[in-house]
């Protein structure tokens, strides 16, 4: 399954700073403009996959909410999969300014700054997080930027190395993932297990 804090590729793990080859990657996509027809649809994709979840999320009913038939949409989105594509850029955006800001909320200790966003942003979002997880990420400019762009402040507090940032990301995924499927045995000091878990893959 894809990172949504990184992607790491053969280059990625050789002794290079992986803060430098991710920018240098960003900077050469070109990330499509979309209309505002097209953000309009998405938008209102967002609003019925936070009410219902992903299987809530159907042309037919973002046509509905927006007043239209549903063969309409294709003039301005060609699938249903555009849809997502642009629902998961907007969130991989989301969250990675969320934890931009952890870190800097947290001279004292922008690791756990980055882990606690990144932990809120998933508890509060939940459907959005579970799009974002579903299945390998597009490869395509708008998914690609926004997913090199989530994964800034976390490549930073790890010093750009890539199995580090690998590492401390699926931690952090497994166990937000079981707080949100509420998989964890009752009782769990669930703070108490990000502490401990975070301390262990801390970097020297």
């Amino acid at each position: 399954m894809s990172s949504a804090w990184d992607r790491t590729g053969p280059v990625a793990t050789a002794n290079r700073d992986l803060r430098e080859i991710r920018e240098s990657e960003l900077a050469t996509i070109e990330v499509p403009e979309l209309t505002p027809r097209a953000k309009q649809i998405i938008d209102i994709s967002l609003e019925i996959l936070e009410e219902g979840g992903r299987e809530a999320v159907s042309m037919r009913h973002v046509a509905a909410r927006l007043g239209v038939r549903a063969p309409s949409l294709y003039k301005h989105l060609p699938d249903k999969q555009a849809i997502e594509n642009g629902m998961i850029a907007i969130g991989l955006r989301s969250q990675g300014a969320a934890c931009e800001a952890g870190r800097a909320s947290s001279e004292d200790d922008p690791l756990w700054g980055v882990v606690h966003a990144f932990r809120r942003w998933a508890l509060e979002h939940p459907h959005l997080y579970d799009l974002m997880m579903a299945a390998p990420l597009d490869p395509g400019p708008l998914v690609r930027s926004a997913e090199l762009t989530a994964g800034r402040a976390l490549r930073e507090v790890m010093n750009g190395d890539a199995v580090a940032a690998l590492t401390v990301w699926s931690f952090g995924h497994g166990l937000v993932t079981l707080e949100l499927c509420d998989r964890l045995p009752p009782g769990s000091d669930v703070e108490a297990l990000w502490r401990h878990g975070i301390e262990s893959l801390r970097p020297d």
